[in-house]
């Protein structure tokens, strides 16, 4: 399971820690990402999560709205569709 971020985020000083898989209660399997943001510079704006199974095709997306000030860090929920599952194989890709 991979976690990546586009180069525009990168660019404008996002980073990511750990992340943890895990399920939305009562709402399907493995669909709910947590992702630990680490803020480089202020940002405020609204992100896209697309999950990818293991043959590159797309499965689910997710958008939240990310803030945080020059060198904050938090933790951010993405909540699929309950019928993604997000396995080992996967990847994450956040724009």
């Amino acid at each position: 399971m991979r976690v990546l971020l586009s180069q525009e985020l990168i660019d404008k000083g996002i980073k990511t820690g750990s992340f943890t898989i895990a399920d939305i209660e009562l709402e399907g399997k493995n669909n709910l990402l947590t992702l630990y943001i680490i803020f480089d510079k202020a940002f405020n704006a609204e992100v896209i999560a697309k999950a990818f199974d293991k043959n590159n095709l797309e499965i689910g997306r997710s958008k939240i709205n990310i803030e945080g000030s020059v060198g904050e860090a938090k933790y951010f929920d993405f909540e699929f569709d309950k019928r993604t599952y997000i396995g080992v194989r996967n990847k994450i890709m956040i724009e």
